[in-house]
């Protein structure tokens, strides 16, 4: 399958914060309402990229700021797959499209993963990222967040 990487619109909105809420990470947000509030100002700032599949229908999506890790180096701050398009190799296909496409010429990219989510935690390492840290209690306490690092080809 090919993934085609595009910003997103307002109409993607909604269903990047469905896939938030149906996923491990949901306990960070209050509410719907707060989920899709966030995307919509993610939407907004230029921030979220939506992954299409053939069909034009959302596989999934990121939201990053280009100079979010250390106002340095890019910063991935949500990473999200459709519920009904998990466990198909998709996400990989997404992550892998994103950092040669939107990424191309950055020379590492940064994100954080809660420590409780051991799934995400595995699927940034099979594909290439790095521990380099940790922070605890950071958005929520008794919570570490894994600071994980990629270095990526120039």
């Amino acid at each position: 399958m090919s993934i085609a990487i595009v910003p997103a619109g307002i109409e993607h909105a909604e269903g990047c914060a469905e896939a938030v809420l149906d996923s491990d990470i949901e306990k960070y947000y209050q509410s719907k309402h707060s989920a899709l509030r966030f995307m919509e100002d993610a939407v907004a700032c230029g921030q979220l990229f939506v992954g299409l599949n053939q069909s034009r229908q959302m596989v999934g999506f990121v939201k990053y700021s280009r100079y979010g890790g250390f106002h340095r180096y890019p910063y991935i701050q949500l990473f999200g797959i459709m519920a009904g398009c998990r466990g198909r190799g998709l996400g990989t296909e997404l992550l892998l499209e994103f950092e040669r496409t939107i990424l191309a010429g950055q020379a590492r990219v940064f994100l954080l993963v809660s420590d409780f989510n051991a799934v995400a935690q595995r699927f940034y390492r099979k594909n290439g990222y790095e521990e380099v840290g940790r922070i605890p209690d950071f958005l929520l306490a008794g919570v570490a967040e894994v600071i994980m690092m990629k270095r990526l080809p120039l």
